[in-house]
């Protein structure tokens, strides 16, 4: 179970394996998984256990600074303390007593625990360190009598008391921390009861190889597992309870009421025979069913006390479809510590939903095409109290995606501690370019330093502690921009913003006249070949009114382009009535009738009333006549994702596909200059989303939302001449294919566009070192999307 142990006789991946592959069934109706449904992946030990770290070690440290604050090297004692080697710990008595304290009252969860593997890291580095700090389980035992001592009833206290002996005798030594850690500091969530099930049997495992069989005792001398439905639950994470907005003088018999809920689930915790178990929760049904009522007198709405009090833990079978820590873990003041790997599903996949609403209601970080795992961060962070710790690894597309612009805002809002991207490195067995954001719940300090580390291999990955250690670059908050993050290092961020302060962002230097290419909805009906194109002129001359040339993103090209015999229907929007007029299409189009009506930009009402969108005829909803009128002018054309910036000049008046984005300027060679030189090259991969490493084989993606912000140096008329005669030479050369000669023009206009930005010779040196991965491959093939929307 940790990643130092070898010699086992069940792998320690197993049952997360097996809770992956089980999220596999294939679906032959859908053609989908399961996990791929929930966004479900396992995160492998040595990723988990370097996060359980990071996490453990930050919390402890905050807590040590409060009880000890003229201690010293605490950072350093405690990752000392926390490395697996049997070297004995630096710290003092009062200092390990504290510690002690610190650990018994740590509160950790994940919210998306799926099988458990961090909270069962969590546990297992905890008891490393018992063992480290009390060999003998002397101080952890006295810590939970304390704790027991504080009960007011004698019975209570004398049973609580007899079961924590039992507990430290006749045992391993890790039975009795495990035990305690489990009750007192350790939580998950699931929406999936597959999920919370698996995470009980890991840590019921867990427990069964710590006890010690005695052949002549009473069922051998092994104690019954402890009762976990209130440590894991299966609830919605992201759903939580309409609270009355004034609860600062609460009925203090609901107090009452809510503490002795709290006890029975104490109790029922370690309750022993099937008979107690059934007493325990039988109470824990009554004291909900009474609770109900009296939060209703408390300000609470009726729907919210219903549903509190319906909530049962002992279901295993049942997902509750909300979550609150205070109802169901008893935690009403915030975890010290919150970790996941939060699932990866698009918003778009509750669209038109109950929870998608909520989510929008609920959320600052909601994107109506953004990705859930982004609510899980703003969710985990109101999780936390102050001074928490919050430890995701989660995918890094939020770094730059228009989506991820609220949930940049609210992490450089905190302290942030740590930001390790993974880029295209497999950690897990899927394509989901991963990264670790590690935050104290606390207001960013401008001046406050932080490692950022982009990990280029395996090797790097498999010894990320080290890694960090050697080659971390510090930044600090001012330099995450709410425009996107640039991990590049420290160097590279004042280059960007250097870029950006010289030159005037390309949306404003063209006044907007900045458009996506055509989204069909569906290209069966739209897009043509020769073949339909000649038969529809056959039957209406007049059809050549509505058809043009269709590019799509693979066929476009740097400097050029490629053309592959397509056509597409151009019916723009609030055209549909003319279409009487062109008889061929309208009969073509009238053969997709039913799929045309199924797309979603395409929305009527049920009784067929138009409700705002365009008409089922039509090809866009876009309303913009200039966007139309757009494919017969001069444009610059360039596509969506590729390995470097495919943009070229198109003067033959073609259609744009939807992985297409055309800019509208009178000066476009000039622009189309600066779009395709290496300094924009290395600005793009600086700040851009991408694909795996930029830096190596990975793909950029050019959105249009990001492409209107590059800088467009200022330039007198003679510079912007001669950049458009070398544009225009680029131009022939890639059509006819003389890379040699490209090779040489590509030089001189970074010659003139480096002078333009006042980049320094130094920086132009940096800049080819940082590019030199790039150059290594060819650069033909753009991502083509072309698929229906």
């Amino acid at each position: 179970n940790t990643p130092i142990e070898e010699e086992v006789a069940l792998d320690p991946e197993l049952l997360g394996r097996v809770f992956e592959n089980l999220l596999a069934a294939y679906n032959p109706e859908t053609g989908a998984t399961a996990r791929k449904q929930t966004g479900s992946f396992y995160t492998p030990r040595e990723i988990v256990n370097y996060m359980v770290d990071e996490s453990l070690i930050a919390s402890l440290k905050s807590k040590m600074a409060d009880a000890l604050p003229k201690a010293e090297r605490m950072d350093e004692r405690l990752r000392q303390l926390f490395a697996y080697n049997d070297q004995a710990h630096e710290f003092t008595e009062p200092e390990v007593v504290e510690l002690i304290k610190g650990i018994d009252k740590l509160t950790i969860l994940d919210p998306a625990c799926g099988s458990g593997a961090f909270p069962m890291g969590i546990l297992l580095k905890l008891v490393f360190v018992l063992g480290k700090l009390d060999t003998g389980n002397l101080r952890w035992k006295a810590q939970q009598i304390a704790k027991a001592n504080e009960f007011t009833d004698s019975t209570v206290r004398e049973f609580a008391i007899s079961q924590i002996e039992q507990a430290f005798q006749g045992n391993e030594l890790d039975y009795g921390r495990k035990l305690y850690l489990i009750e007192n500091c350790i939580y998950g969530v699931d929406i999936q009861p597959i999920a919370v099930q698996i995470s009980k049997l890991r840590f019921f495992i867990s427990l069964v190889v710590e006890q010690t069989i005695h052949p002549k005792a009473d069922n051998r001398g092994i104690r019954p597992l402890p009762n976990l439905e209130t440590k894991f639950v299966a609830s919605n994470a992201l759903l939580g309870v309409n609270r009355p907005g004034q609860q600062l003088l609460r009925d203090l018999d609901v107090q009452e009421k809510e503490t002795e809920l709290r006890h029975v689930r104490e109790r029922h915790f370690l309750a022993r025979t099937p008979a107690t178990k059934t007493k325990y929760r039988e109470q824990d049904a009554n004291l909900r069913s009474e609770l109900a009522g009296m939060l209703r007198n408390d300000g609470w709405d009726s729907a919210t006390a219903k549903m509190l009090a319906a909530w049962d833990p002992y279901d295993q079978n049942a997902s509750a479809p909300f979550f609150d820590a205070e109802w169901m873990f008893g935690q009403p003041s915030g975890f010290d510590v919150v970790i996941a790997n939060p699932p990866y599903i698009s918003v778009e996949k509750f669209a038109r939903t109950e929870m998608q609403t909520a989510w929008r209601q609920n959320f600052k970080t909601y994107a109506s095409r953004g990705d859930i795992y982004c609510l899980f961060y703003e969710k985990g962070l109101e999780l936390l109290h102050e001074d928490g710790v919050l430890t995701f690894i989660s995918s890094n597309k939020f770094q730059r995606a228009g989506y991820g612009k609220r949930l940049r805002q609210l992490l450089a809002s905190q302290q942030i501690e740590l930001l390790i991207d993974f880029c295209e490195l497999p950690v897990f067995d899927a394509a989901t370019d991963p990264m670790i954001v590690m935050v104290l719940k606390r207001p960013a300090s401008v001046a406050r330093k932080f490692p950022v580390l982009v990990v280029k291999n395996e090797p790097e990955m498999a010894m990320l502690s080290q890694t960090v250690d050697s080659r971390a670059a510090l930044y600090t908050s001012d330099q995450l921009k709410v425009e996107g993050w640039s991990l590049a290092g420290s160097d590279g961020l004042a280059l960007v913003e250097k870029l950006r302060a010289q030159g005037m962002g390309l949306g404003k230097y063209v006044g907007n006249r900045f458009f996506r290419g055509i989204i069909s909805g569906y290209n069966a009906a739209f897009v043509i070949d020769s073949v339909t194109r000649d038969q529809l002129l056959r039957e209406d001359k007049n059809s050549s009114d509505l058809i043009k040339p269709w590019i799509r993103g693979v066929d476009i090209k740097r400097w050029t382009h490629t053309y592959k015999d397509l056509y597409v229907i151009v019916v723009r929007y609030g055209f549909h009535p003319e279409l009487k007029k062109y008889p061929a299409i309208l009969k073509h189009l009238k053969r997709h009738e039913a799929k045309l009506k199924a797309r979603g930009q395409c929305m009527t009402s049920r009784n067929g009333a138009d409700e705002g969108q365009h008409h089922w005829l039509e090809l866009d909803n876009n309303p913009s006549l200039a966007y139309i009128e757009a494919f017969d002018e001069p444009k610059i054309v360039f596509n969506e994702t590729s390995k470097r910036l495919h943009a070229y000049l198109d003067i033959e008046g073609n259609a744009i596909n939807k992985t297409g984005f055309i800019v509208l300027t009178p000066d476009a060679e000039f622009v189309l200059a600066v779009m395709n030189s290496t300094l924009m090259d290395w600005f793009y991969r600086s700040t851009f989303p991408h694909w795996g490493d930029p830096w190596a084989a990975g793909r950029v993606q050019f959105r249009g939302n990001l492409m209107r912000n590059i800088p467009i140096p200022p330039a007198t008329p003679t510079e912007k001449s001669s950049l458009a005669k070398l544009a225009k030479r680029a131009a022939k050369l890639a059509a006819a294919g003389d890379h040699g000669g490209l090779e040489e023009v590509d030089r001189e206009i970074d010659a003139i566009v480096y002078r333009l930005f006042g980049v320094s010779a130094e920086d132009i040196k940096k800049i080819d070192a940082a590019l030199a991965g790039t150059r290594s491959f060819t650069d033909e093939e753009a991502e083509d999307e072309d698929e229906e929307e």
